[in-house]
């Protein structure tokens, strides 16, 4: 036997060092298995990265962050034109509203990654 069998045996015995050693290569077989045949827990990973990079969660996604960013631009317009009006600050809310919804999305991890480069990160907030 090598020295290290003999160390471990003398610390726990030689029963609990046979069922460590079991338990270890069960476990260890099992993650082999599970990273080839693509079951629980590495199966649960796998679809998350196909929804992540599915050309329609792609496309969701990018379309979304220009269809925001034009929806906040002509509320904003609006609220320019009602400028006095007792709608103005009913304007000025939605436009808050989606400016806060815009920045929240764009700090999702998930979300950022298909955005595209020319829009901003987040957008200021009109509220003083």
């Amino acid at each position: 036997m090598g020295y290290l069998q003999n160390e471990i045996d003398e610390a726990i015995g030689k029963k609990w060092r046979i069922i460590i050693t079991v338990i270890t290569a069960l476990v260890a077989g099992y993650i082999i298995l599970a990273l080839v045949g693509s079951f629980w827990p590495f199966s649960t990973v796998k679809n998350v990265v196909q929804k992540l990079t599915s050309a329609e969660y792609i496309i969701s996604n990018y379309e979304w962050f220009y269809d925001m960013k034009g929806q906040i631009d002509a509320t904003a317009s609006k609220a320019r034109i009602a400028k006095g009006s007792p709608e103005e600050s009913g304007i000025r809310m939605v436009a808050e509203s989606m400016i806060q919804e815009y920045n929240a999305r764009s700090r999702m991890t998930t979300r950022t990654l298909w955005k595209a480069k020319d829009l901003p990160y987040q957008i200021e907030s009109g509220v003083e």
